[in-house]
């Protein structure tokens, strides 16, 4: 199913998360990217899903990234599995059509760049000084639109009520009376919590789906 312009308009600010949260640890950590072959080694591929390859240096790259966040090296199976589940979703996100034009990408990078007080050019060059270019980066933002464009459509989870709010926030304020503010200040963090719990529990059935129906074969066994 191709979403018309308004469908686009419709989700793409519940998709807008995933996005700008890719532009965000890019700016923190930088973006490290494997490099971009169309033909990979056997020796190099760690998995193959639904026939088409992570390699290596994928989760090479996965693991780079995490280590500049937690500073601990991560597990490498997982993320491997990581990488599997994102690639799963970005399958499905193109079977349903939910990929947007590379023109819709870049419109909606420039955007979120202008929020955050930022040029392109000032992007660029923090994406040379990583080795990327601007139309390597878009393409990472692509998939990453077209995953958040895919949950929004697909997911449904209840919203969460105020009630809801002022029972978490009594039952914090209980547990945790030193670091409890003012209900007004931590009002709409404890309902994005509430929010990003549902959509969790949404979201396990829908990636265990995805996972029973693929073709997954893991090549590199944890090294």
């Amino acid at each position: 199913m191709r979403l018309d312009r308004k469908q686009w308009k419709i989700i793409a600010g519940a998709a807008g998360i995933a996005a700008v949260a890719v532009v965000t640890t890019m700016l923190i950590l930088g973006a490290i990217a494997a490099p971009d072959n169309d033909t990979v080694p056997d020796e190099d591929v760690a998995a193959l899903v639904n026939g088409e390859a992570i390699t290596a240096d994928d989760v090479l790259a996965r693991q780079m990234r995490e280590y500049r966040l937690t500073g601990s090296w991560p597990d490498r199976a997982n993320m491997l599995e990581q990488l599997i589940t994102e690639k799963l979703l970005y399958q499905k996100a193109t079977q349903e059509g939910y990929v947007p034009t590379l023109l819709e990408t870049e419109v909606d990078l420039l955007v979120r760049l202008s929020d955050m007080g930022m040029t392109r050019q000032d992007f660029e060059l923090q994406l040379g000084w990583q080795g990327l270019t601007w139309e390597r980066y878009l393409e990472e933002h692509q998939e990453q639109m077209a995953i958040g464009v895919l949950l929004a459509a697909e997911l449904q989870w209840p919203p969460v009520t105020d009630e809801e709010v002022r029972e978490y926030y009594e039952y914090f304020s209980e547990k945790y009376p030193d670091s409890t503010r003012a209900f007004e200040e931590m009002e709409e963090g404890i309902r994005m919590l509430i929010d990003r719990q549902r959509k969790s529990h949404a979201l396990a059935p829908f990636i265990e789906d995805l996972r029973d129906r693929a073709d997954i074969e893991i090549v590199q066994p944890e090294q």
